[in-house]
């Protein structure tokens, strides 16, 4: 009887010790992380403005050069050349994609688009975050909707990853819900 007294007393010491040290690692780690995922959005932001910047001056940049609003729960990001930039999300083939989408002041261009994340398969459709796709968003056109396509040749088509369709489908679905979402709450603000 004593030995499992014992045996329960040391298990819950062990507990109590071990709860206690990672609630003082989170309260230590929480603000760094979140210092470096609001570090992450500004450096995307500035990438898909196509702003000059280094790993050093990210904020003194993305300060000078961008200001934020927020409209509807969306936060918005405007250049000081008049672009649009905001995130956009929903469900790929195998989990959430999530990106950063700049707009040129037409509100119809796509003048940058940045993956922030996806659960994609390595290889396939996690080739979607790849320099090459994302680049060949820039100029396309999202009026009267974009179009991921193999062998995309017009204004709105983008090629899509051989042997990744369904996420392609995906992200093609992902961009155009999200732009009407926005298109209609800028609209909405601006007759406000």
């Amino acid at each position: 009887m004593r030995y499992r007294i014992w045996t329960v007393l040391f298990l819950v010491i062990v507990v109590c010790v071990s709860t206690s040290m990672l609630n003082v690692i989170y309260t230590y780690t929480d603000p760094i992380v979140r210092r470096n995922e609001k570090l992450k959005i500004q450096k995307s932001v500035l990438e898909v403005f196509q702003i000059p910047h280094e790993e050093y001056n990210i904020q003194e940049i993305f300060g000078e050069s961008v200001n934020t609003q927020t409209i509807e729960g969306m936060e918005l990001y405007r250049s000081s050349s008049g672009s649009i930039a905001f995130e956009i999300s929903g469900p790929g083939f195998w989990g959430t994609i999530s990106a950063l989408i700049a707009l040129e002041p037409d509100l119809e261009t796509i003048k940058g688009l940045k993956i922030l994340e996806n659960k994609e398969t390595p290889g396939l459709g996690g080739r979607i975050a790849d320099d090459w796709f994302q680049g060949q968003f820039k100029g396309k056109k999202l009026v009267p909707e974009l179009k991921i396509v193999p062998h995309g040749e017009k204004p709105n088509e983008v090629d899509a990853i051989t042997g990744a369709t369904q996420t392609s489908k995906a992200f093609e679905k992902i961009i155009n819900t999200n732009f009407r979402i926005f298109y209609q709450r800028i609209t909405k603000q601006g007759s406000d």
